[in-house]
């Protein structure tokens, strides 16, 4: 387990910078990355999944989005060097980069993006308003999406909804929150509690 502060978390945040910069740097090259080299995408679908679990799995102490998420910090960080888990930093640039890759032409890739997205959703449930808000979630199951896109969307929402299920179920929300010495009596209050945090608002 990479706690706070370890070496592990240490060498978890290099691997996982390595991973952006490549998305990064590729993200530009071409529309349709199927006209690519296959390393190319190899490489670009190795990095999505790596990031998409990264950002499904590791959680820092401060990572409580507020009630209402600000827009503004889902943007891409190009100097990776102020990349870090805290304050969600990573999470929000990685958030901003798999839409970039959801915007590609081909199929395959807004699959792998979509796919990796999800692992934040199923983190952060307060992100899926927001990508609600941000037209992301109706464009993914719209007429105008690929079967394929429109499919990925609906096992994302699948996961995501066994995800707030266990989650709530086992009072793992409200366990993890007590455990947080550094949380605020407020953002208790305001942050993610089992009912709250539900993306079905009940």
């Amino acid at each position: 387990e990479a706690s706070q502060g370890s070496i592990q978390e240490k060498k978890l945040l290099k691997l996982s910078i390595q991973f952006y910069s490549y998305l990064l740097k590729t993200k530009d090259t071409c529309a349709d990355l199927m006209k690519a080299k296959k390393s190319v995408r190899d490489n670009v679908r190795r990095a999505l999944s790596a990031l998409g679990s990264v950002c499904r799995f590791y959680e820092c102490d401060d990572a409580i989005d507020r009630q209402n998420l600000d827009f503004n910090n889902f943007g891409i960080i190009s100097d990776v060097s102020k990349l870090e888990f805290a304050k969600n930093s990573l999470s929000n640039a990685c958030f901003a980069i798999f839409m970039e890759y959801l915007q590609k032409e081909d199929e395959a890739t807004k699959v792998l993006a979509l796919r990796a997205m999800n692992g934040i959703f199923i983190s952060r449930p307060r992100v899926v308003l927001a990508a609600e808000q941000m037209g992301i979630i109706s464009a993914t199951l719209s007429d105008d999406a690929s079967a394929g896109v429109q499919l990925e969307s609906l096992k994302c929402w699948r996961d995501i909804l066994l995800a707030e299920e266990k989650r709530i179920e086992s009072g793992a929300a409200k366990a993890k929150m007590a455990a947080k010495k550094n949380i605020t009596v407020s953002k208790k209050i305001s942050g993610d509690q089992d009912g709250d945090a539900c993306i079905s608002g009940s």
